[in-house]
């Protein structure tokens, strides 16, 4: 098997342009791929062809990045956030009112991460930052109460008998 693989490199910038420059002198087949033309038709010069076809994978990469952070992170927040008022209403370690907001408030940020994966909004859009706006301003009452108050005293004093 003397044929070498062909190689596809995505990047040409900094780090990128002296790998691929290497990986081309050594002999291997490369396909380039940059945001940039620049870079990418120094290469074609050199004997790399562009591929479209990285620009795909580009725009698929970069949207399923996008999804992850604005989509993915929100659930698990409000998931988190969830099981955390969950247990405080319980206990009452804190005051219903305190704990029963943040649930409906995890509700609400729960509810714009389902909207903005199923694009019925838009990532940070207006509605978005409505629908979390209460589980920012409850986290911001909650560290205030706890720094004052803390927890339930008679809830912790019962806990440690």
């Amino acid at each position: 098997m003397n044929a070498k693989s062909r190689i596809g490199f995505i990047g040409i910038g900094m780090m990128g342009k002296p790998m691929a420059t290497r990986i081309l002198k050594a002999g291997y087949p490369l396909t380039v791929y940059d945001i940039r033309p620049e870079p990418v038709q120094e290469f074609v010069k050199a004997g790399a062809p562009a591929s479209s076809y990285f620009q795909t994978l580009g725009a698929s990469m970069l949207a399923g990045y996008h999804w992850s952070g604005n989509v993915a992170s929100l659930l698990a927040f409000s998931l988190g956030a969830l099981m955390y008022y969950y247990i405080f209403y319980q206990t009452r370690l804190v005051p219903r009112w305190l704990s029963g907001w943040g649930l409906v408030a995890a509700a609400l940020c729960m509810v714009a991460g389902v909207l903005v994966m199923f694009s019925l909004i838009g990532p940070l859009s207006t509605p978005q930052v409505v629908l979390a706006l209460p589980i920012a301003v409850q986290e911001m009452v909650l560290a205030v109460w706890l720094i004052v108050k803390g927890f339930n005293p008679s809830v912790v004093a019962s806990e440690l008998r």
